[in-house]
C-alpha cells in the first residue's frame, strides 16, 4: 500500500534546478507523492509475540483457584518460568498420577495451540501472499502462467542474435541453461511472482506503473530518445507517458545490485527484513566460450514482462543492458 502524506504537501527534492518538483514514489496508480510513516506503534506484534512460556502461565491462570489446584498450578507455572526453553513432554508433572487431569489438559491446549498457529494458521497466511510465500512460489509462477522468454524452443527473434544465455555455434544460437545459486534462484522466483501480480492490477501501461511491476526484479525501464534534429524536433515528455512513439526507444537496466530474497518463513522473523541477494550472477572461469563473465537475471526477466505488456509496436524499439 502506498504511504500517505498526511500533511496535504507533497515532500521536495531539494535538488537544483528542480527543487520544487515533488518527490514521488511508484505505485499502482502511477508517480505519486508520497511521505514516510515513523510511527510503528500501531503495528500489531508477531504471532510469536507471546513466547511459550507466558502461554503456558496465562492458561494455568485460567484455571479454578482452590486447595486443590493451587499447588499443582504452582508447580506447573515454576517448572515453565524456571525451564523456558525445555521441553514440554519432560514436564514431570506429565508422569504424576496425583497431578489434577485438567492441569495437564492445560499444557495439552498449549501445545496443541501453538502447533495449530505456528504450523497450520502461519503457514497458510504466509502461503497466501506472493511477497512472503516460500514453498509455493513454482505455483504462484504455473498459476500466474509465467513463460522465460529466453528459455523457449521458439524464442522471439526480437530478443536479439544472441542472447546472454546463448552462443553461437554451426547450427546457429544455442541455449545455455544458467546455473544460479539456490538463493538467487529462489529471489528471482519470489520477484517474478510479484511482478506478475502487480501486472495483473490492471495498471495504466505508463512508464511510472511498468517501472512499479519490474521494481522487484531490480530493474527499470527509461525511454531512449534520438537526438534532435532541426527538421525533427522532439518534443519532451514526462516521465509517465502512456503511448509509445515510433521513433523513441526503451532501455530495460538493472536499478540496483541486489533484490530480496526469500526469508526462513520462521513465524517469529516477519519483522525481520529480507537478505539482500546480489542480483547478477558471475559465471566464472568456467563458461563456454562467448557467453559474458556477468548475468543480471532480473534484467532478463523484466525484459519479458515489458514485451508481454507493451503493444505491439513498442517491442522491437525494447533494447537491454545486462
Amino acid at each position: 500500500m502506498l504511504d500517505v502524506n498526511t500533511t496535504g504537501d507533497p515532500p521536495l527534492s531539494g535538488k537544483p534546478p528542480m527543487a520544487m518538483i515533488p518527490v514521488t514514489k511508484l505505485g499502482a496508480d502511477g508517480c505519486v507523492p508520497f511521505t514516510e510513516i515513523d510511527e510503528v506503534g500501531c503495528c500489531p506484534p508477531p504471532l510469536c509475540g507471546n513466547d511459550l512460556c507466558c502461554t503456558f502461565v496465562a492458561f494455568m491462570n485460567l484455571l479454578p483457584s482452590g486447595p486443590l489446584w493451587d499447588y499443582w498450578k504452582a508447580a506447573a507455572i515454576s517448572y515453565f518460568e524456571s525451564n523456558p526453553s525445555a521441553d514440554p513432554a519432560e514436564c514431570p508433572l506429565i508422569s504424576d498420577p496425583q497431578c489434577p487431569s485438567l492441569i495437564l489438559h492445560a499444557i495439552y491446549a498449549v501445545l496443541k495451540l501453538r502447533i495449530v498457529v505456528h504450523d497450520a494458521l502461519w503457514v497458510a497466511m504466509r502461503e497466501s501472499n506472493p511477497y512472503t510465500a516460500i514453498s509455493t512460489l513454482d505455483n504462484y509462477l504455473a498459476r500466474l502462467e509465467w513463460e522465460d522468454c529466453y528459455n523457449q524452443h521458439c524464442r522471439s527473434v526480437l530478443l536479439g542474435e544472441l542472447t546472454p544465455l546463448e552462443v553461437w555455434t554451426e547450427c546457429g544460437p544455442m541455449f545455455c541453461p544458467p546455473n544460479y545459486p539456490p538463493e538467487l534462484e529462489e529471489a528471482l522466483k519470489r520477484a517474478v511472482a510479484i511482478a506478475l501480480t502487480r501486472a495483473n492490477m490492471g495498471i495504466i501501461k505508463n512508464l511510472c506503473g511498468i517501472n512499479w511491476i519490474i521494481e522487484p526484479l531490480g530493474a527499470q525501464i527509461q525511454p531512449i530518445y534520438p537526438p534532435p534534429e532541426p527538421t525533427h524536433p522532439i518534443v519532451e515528455v514526462g516521465p509517465c507517458v502512456s503511448y509509445c512513439m515510433e521513433d523513441v526507444g526503451f532501455l530495460i537496466s538493472s536499478k540496483q545490485d541486489w533484490i530480496e530474497g526469500v526469508g526462513s518463513g520462521d513465524v517469529c522473523e516477519t519483522q525481520l527484513p529480507l537478505p539482500q541477494i546480489p542480483a547478477y550472477w558471475d559465471q566464472g572461469c568456467d563458461r563456454p566460450a562467448g557467453l559474458p563473465d556477468r548475468i543480471w537475471p532480473g534484467v532478463l526477466a523484466a525484459e519479458c514482462i515489458v514485451r508481454s505488456m507493451l503493444p505491439p509496436t513498442c517491442p522491437p524499439n525494447i533494447k537491454r543492458a545486462c
